[in-house]
């Protein structure tokens, strides 16, 4: 009655209702998975990292793979999560580099009827469902979904969290630092594991070294600006932070209480590390590490981990590194 006319009401200025939420609700249905996706990785309000973001494509074109493009996001069900869960079980680690024109599930169902392909980690695994979980979350806070169908789905890991990482054992620290990059190499390029009459000071000889004395992440030693090195009270410090005193936009910390001092080790003072900080410092650089590449995620970690990784390769050719093995990714 409040919204209906009578007789004697002016026809002139009257406001159209707003529309009903039915049709917006038959809107919303129509709304396809591919769409409903770009969305969620779209939305303003998620301050994700290039990496956290890459991570979240990843798991969007595996759903899009599986489920396709245009399924109704209204009808995702616990079976479609299953189906996508099943795929991730058998999946070949690398398999767009490896099998660039089979899809995801032509991939799985090869590497399971084969049995002799390298698949994912069930860890690896994990997250990518995980991360399909959060777009369902998002869709159900968005009234897209009524409920999260992927909810509690992951498979069983074998591998204890807390042996996913194990510390280097004595020995092959030891193997480590004896390489030719830390006696004498040919160069620190590509003669980095070949022994010759050279001693670079690079990236590749410092941020190992740093971390062995530090304890630091690898992506807060790669950040690293040429001011971060400082004096502190009479002592010499690296400064881990994101603030940056010349203007770098590329630092991250994983927490807030991630922000600390770490004293330089009377070692890495031994090795040099002060003077090489100043020569930076003369030549007017501003990254202690500008050497070490962005990679496409823009994101300098990941490319010396590649590279760290062909290191330990080496070492393993040395017959003093045997163990190393267990540490190098498949």
């Amino acid at each position: 009655m409040l919204f209906r006319p009578s007789g004697d009401d002016p026809t002139e200025g009257v406001l159209p209702l707003a529309q009903s939420s039915a049709v917006i609700a038959t809107e919303d249905v129509s709304l396809t998975l591919g769409e409903a996706y770009r969305s969620y990785i779209d939305d303003p309000t998620r301050a994700w990292s290039a990496n956290t973001r890459e991570a979240y494509e990843t798991s969007r074109r595996l759903a899009i793979a599986v489920l396709g493009e245009a399924v109704p996001i209204a009808s995702i069900s616990r079976a479609h999560c299953r189906d996508v869960l099943n795929v991730l079980r058998f999946l070949p680690a690398n398999a767009r580099k490896i099998s660039p024109r089979l899809s995801p599930r032509e991939a799985a169902d090869r590497a399971r009827l084969r049995g002799d392909i390298r698949i994912i980690s069930a860890a690896n695994a994990n997250s990518l469902i995980s991360n399909m979980s959060n777009f369902l979350n998002w869709a159900v806070n968005e009234e897209l979904l009524a409920r999260n169908p992927a909810r509690g789905l992951r498979l069983p890991d074998p591998v204890n969290k807390r042996d996913k990482r194990l510390p280097f054992e004595r020995e092959q620290l030891h193997a480590i630092f004896n390489a030719p990059l830390y006696r004498r190499c040919i160069d620190g390029g590509r003669g980095y594991n070949k022994v010759g009459n050279q001693r670079p000071r690079n990236a590749r000889f410092w941020v190992p070294l740093i971390a062995l004395f530090t304890g630091a992440r690898l992506g807060e030693i790669c950040q690293l600006d040429v001011t971060d090195i400082r004096t502190v009270d009479g002592i010499s410090c690296i400064v881990v932070t994101q603030k940056s005193l010349v203007g770098s936009t590329d630092k991250r910390l994983k927490t807030g209480a991630s922000d600390r001092l770490i004293p330089v080790h009377p070692k890495l003072a031994e090795c040099g590390l002060l003077e090489f900080v100043e020569a930076k410092r003369k030549n007017a650089e501003t990254k202690l590490f500008d050497e070490i590449e962005t990679g496409s995620t823009g994101s300098r970690p990941v490319a010396f981990s590649k590279w760290f990784t062909q290191f330990l390769r080496a070492c393993v050719r040395c017959e003093e590194a045997p163990h190393l093995l267990s540490l190098i990714p498949p």
